[in-house]
C-alpha cells in the first residue's frame, strides 16, 4: 500500500527532501517488508514512476536532480538502464541535468549492479576522479558486482584481511549488500 501510495502521488511533492525520502523508503519497503511474491510488481511500479518523472523533472531544478538519483536506485532494464548507460556515456542527456562525478559514480555503480558494467567501466571512472572519494567509490563499485567471485574478493577484504583503511572498509561493506542480489549472498 505504501509503495502504491508513493508512485501515484509522489509527483506532486514539493519539498524536495521528502521527495528523496519517499523514495529511498519505498524502494527498502519493496526490498525489505514486502511480500516476495509482490516484490518484483513494487519494484517495476518504482522504476516505471522514477523513470518518468527523470524524463519529464523541470530542467535544472533539484527535483530534477533527486528523480534521476532515485532512478540509480530503481532501474532494472529496459529503457531506464539506457537512460543510466546514456547519462554515463554523454549519448542520453536530460534538458538540464548536470552528470556531475557524484552523478557519474551513481550511475555507474547501479550498472554495476545489474551486470551491465564492470571492471574496465569501474577502472575508467577512477581515472577520471582520482580521489579519495573516486577511491571509496569504486572499492563499493567493485565490491557490487554480481559473481560470486567478486563477493569473495570483497568478502576477504572485509573479514579475512586487515589492510583496508577504514573509509575503504566502509565503502566495500556498501557495495557488498545490494537488495538486488539476493541470490548470490
Amino acid at each position: 500500500d505504501y509503495v502504491a501510495l508513493v508512485t501515484s502521488g509522489i509527483g506532486g511533492e514539493a519539498d524536495v527532501g521528502l521527495l528523496q525520502n519517499h523514495l529511498r523508503q519505498a524502494r527498502i519497503a519493496c526490498d525489505s517488508f514486502a511480500d516476495p511474491a509482490w516484490r518484483s510488481e513494487g519494484l517495476r511500479l518504482l522504476e516505471a514512476t522514477t523513470l518518468r518523472h527523470s524524463i519529464e523533472a523541470e530542467p535544472g531544478t533539484d527535483h530534477q536532480l533527486a528523480w534521476a538519483r532515485a532512478l540509480t536506485m530503481t532501474a532494472a532494464g529496459g529503457d531506464s538502464v539506457g537512460l543510466l548507460s546514456g547519462l554515463l556515456d554523454g549519448s542520453r542527456s536530460l534538458d538540464g541535468l548536470r552528470v556531475d562525478v557524484d552523478l557519474r559514480w551513481a550511475l555507474l555503480l547501479r550498472l554495476v549492479v545489474l551486470g551491465v558494467a564492470g571492471d574496465d567501466a569501474i577502472d575508467a571512472e577512477l581515472q577520471r576522479d582520482r580521489t579519495a572519494t573516486g577511491e571509496r567509490q569504486a572499492a563499493m563499485a567493485r565490491a557490487a558486482r554480481p559473481s560470486a567471485e567478486a563477493k569473495a574478493e570483497a568478502w576477504a577484504a572485509m573479514v579475512e584481511r586487515d589492510e583496508l583503511p577504514n573509509a575503504l572498509q566502509r565503502a566495500t561493506i556498501g557495495g557488498f549488500q545490494q537488495p538486488d542480489q539476493r541470490e548470490l549472498l
